[in-house]
């Protein structure tokens, strides 16, 4: 799929998973939460090619807080994972129905795009 495809879809789970948030929020939540992942895979590369664990601990803890102040007031959906393998997704989330966009099933979570 493209990114923009991926993208797409991802705005349209979200909107169906958070049915209590408005449209326009959905958007704007799915927004940040992909540039969050983003910066999650750039942080991922950085550190399998050069960059030293300590600074990558550092940094990733940033994204992470950041994921967390995001869903503080989203019901049902909660991070499983930021940061990890760059090959895969590296914010994935756990989504009120248990859908999964990866080969892990539903334990895996949720891949959000970058």
């Amino acid at each position: 799929m493209s990114k923009a495809k991926d993208r797409y879809e991802f705005v349209a789970v979200l909107t169906r998973e958070i049915p209590t948030l408005a449209p326009f929020r959905v958007v704007e939540l799915a927004m940040q939460l992909m540039r969050c992942a983003a910066s999650a895979d750039r942080l991922s590369v950085a550190h399998c090619n050069y960059m030293e664990t300590e600074e990558y601990e550092r940094k990733i803890t940033a994204v992470r807080k950041r994921v967390a102040k995001l869903l503080v007031d989203v019901p049902g959906v909660t991070a499983l994972q930021v940061g990890g393998d760059p090959r895969g997704f590296c914010l994935k989330l756990s989504l009120p129905s248990g859908a999964y966009n990866s080969w892990g099933g539903k334990e895996s979570g949720f891949g959000v795009p970058c």
